[in-house]
């Protein structure tokens, strides 16, 4: 792991895994441009996991929450997880600092949390499908703010990896078309998805934490890419995997 802020006097924490050669340059774009707007703690894997992670392959994502617990267990308690297709363009600061009065920061996904969420995940979260309204958009897994000091936060934090430690956000895509299924199940890996037949699938950490955000009432803020850029003037941007298009790749 590349860390920077060693000693533990500042709890913010930055933090993002490129563990794959694709993603590995665009790891380093972001420790480039997170460097040039922020000089607090980063820590960010490139070329390998999180400790204790397993394989994405073997547990879809996993190793974001394993880098969350990570930068927990060395002290941090407000962090910010990132994906790899993220560029900082601006100060970094007045976002921890609004993460510190609110507790909780999701950006909105493309998906429907009625559409694009398990039996599993609505059952582990205390919903009924048909008490979510069905704009309700799914909170993206890839831009995600926490501060343990706040009480939402903390709640939040802990049922997200109780969900990861149930193996709940599983990336699930429905068999055949909507309407033509008495029930959905996952085309690759055979999983029940639910009993509603108009269910696509399960969107992983998207749908684990757009569930959580519908029952506790966090708000997901509007998220159409560039889904930070958005909310935030500019301070973080999404710009997919663009082969550098938005920035040169690489250190």
């Amino acid at each position: 792991a590349e860390i920077r802020g060693a000693l533990i006097m500042d709890p913010r924490v930055i933090i993002s895994v490129g563990v794959r050669e694709r993603y590995e340059p665009y790891v380093r774009r972001l420790r480039r441009t997170v460097a040039e707007h922020w000089d607090g703690p980063t820590l960010f894997y490139v070329g390998e996991y999180p400790p204790g992670s397993p394989k994405h392959e073997d547990v879809n994502y996993a190793f974001k929450a394993y880098a969350i617990r990570e930068a927990v267990r060395r002290g941090y308690t407000r962090y910010l997880y990132s994906d790899a297709c993220v560029v900082a363009r601006a100060p970094v600061a007045p976002l921890f600092e609004h993460l510190r009065e609110v507790g909780v920061i999701l950006i909105g996904d493309s998906h429907k949390v009625r559409l694009w969420t398990s039996d599993a995940v609505l059952d582990f979260a205390g919903l009924r499908r048909e008490d979510i309204p069905p704009d309700r958009d799914s909170a993206a897994g890839g831009f995600v703010g926490i501060d343990l000091g706040h009480p939402l936060g903390r709640e939040v934090h802990e049922r997200w990896h109780e969900a990861v430690d149930r193996n709940l956000p599983t990336v699930l895509w429905a068999n055949g078309p909507v309407g033509n299924r008495a029930s959905s199940c996952s085309h690759h890996t055979g999983e029940f998805i639910s009993a509603d037949p108009t269910v696509q699938g399960s969107m992983g950490d998207e749908a684990v934490l757009g569930a959580l955000a519908w029952k506790l009432g966090i708000p997901v803020q509007p998220g159409r890419n560039p889904w930070c850029s958005q909310y935030w003037d500019g301070i973080f941007q999404s710009t997919g995997y663009d082969g550098g298009e938005h920035g040169r790749l690489g250190d």
